[in-house]
């Protein structure tokens, strides 16, 4: 049996999954692949794995990814990087998460935008150590704005290369897989800026939740708290923000912002991806314009600035 699957056994049971010889070795690459190693190392997808199985939306998806498990003659493969790889990968966990959710959309979306948002210390941490190395003498705005610039040219290819293909049977899919892709790098740009002016930014727990700020803004933070009967500290500093967005206020952020993606999608759909070449252009420049809205107010973010929009 791997190394960590004695302590989730209550996770098996649940799924109604049996491990046997013969299916260990999928397992462990299903896992991999839902909880985010890239390298399906055993440690490393188990640390992830024991966080997933203490935060009940993510132990749902861990839930649902084992029902849905089905052994087959190899691993699924390793999650690719780039924008290629994305366009390959994430066809696949769409087409994993309609299974588990038995097409449930609510289902699906809640998967794509789990694995968008799912962050990768290591790989954030790396990414900023050689921006850091290449640029010794930058200024953690200026580390910013790079990675900002560098996101943008990622996103409208992505929106470039969903958009193209466009007619009205693709248009859902296609704007699913370019509002995941494109919330992934705006992710990861997130997290790179936060680690830019606060070293070790992505260690901290509670950056999962933080980066959502960033990404949706203070009226998303707003909105949410109308229903939680939250008063006050919207529009406020990175620390205001931290203090309102814990317990059901968290909770209740997480669905507003959850609805606000898929009309991101819905919207993506209909406006970009209906119209085969013009799709392309509107959706590169949508991503192209939307990067530059999420980078800077990453920046007043982590500046300490009052996030107003």
């Amino acid at each position: 049996m791997s190394c960590y699957f004695r302590h989730i056994g209550d996770l098996f049971d649940e799924a109604g999954v049996e491990v046997t010889k013969d299916n260990r070795a999928a397992l462990r690459a299903c896992l991999s692949q839902v909880v985010g190693d890239a390298d399906g190392d055993c440690p490393t997808t188990w640390k992830l794995v024991k966080e997933w199985k203490t935060d009940p939306a993510r132990r749902k998806r861990l839930i649902r990814a084992l029902k849905a498990f089905r052994p087959g003659p190899e691993s699924p493969p390793r999650a690719a990087s780039g924008v290629a790889g994305l366009a390959r990968q994430l066809p696949g966990r769409i087409s994993a998460g309609a299974r588990s959710a038995r097409q449930k959309a609510s289902e699906l979306l809640e998967d794509v935008f789990d694995w968008a948002t799912q962050l990768d210390p290591a790989s954030v941490k790396a990414s900023v150590d050689a921006l850091r190395r290449r640029r010794p003498r930058a200024t953690p705005r200026q580390l910013a704005e790079t990675i900002v610039r560098r996101t943008r040219l990622r996103t409208v290819t992505v929106g470039v290369g969903t958009g193209l293909p466009a007619n009205p049977w693709v248009s859902t899919g296609a704007g699913l897989l370019d509002a995941g892709a494109v919330l992934r790098f705006h992710a990861a740009m997130v997290a790179q800026i936060g680690e830019c002016y606060d070293p070790g930014f992505v260690d901290d727990p509670a950056a999962q939740a933080e980066i959502l700020v960033p990404l949706f803004g203070a009226n998303a933070v707003s909105q949410a708290g109308r229903e939680t009967a939250v008063r006050g500290g919207m529009g406020a500093t990175r620390q205001g923000m931290k203090r309102v967005l814990t317990g059901n206020r968290l909770k209740a952020f997480r669905k507003w912002v959850l609805r606000y993606f898929g009309q991101m999608v819905t919207q993506k759909a209909v406006i970009a991806k209906v119209l085969p070449i013009i799709g392309a252009a509107i959706g590169g420049g949508w991503n192209f314009a939307e990067t530059s809205v999420v980078g800077k107010r990453a920046i007043r973010y982590f500046e300490e600035e009052p996030v107003t929009e």
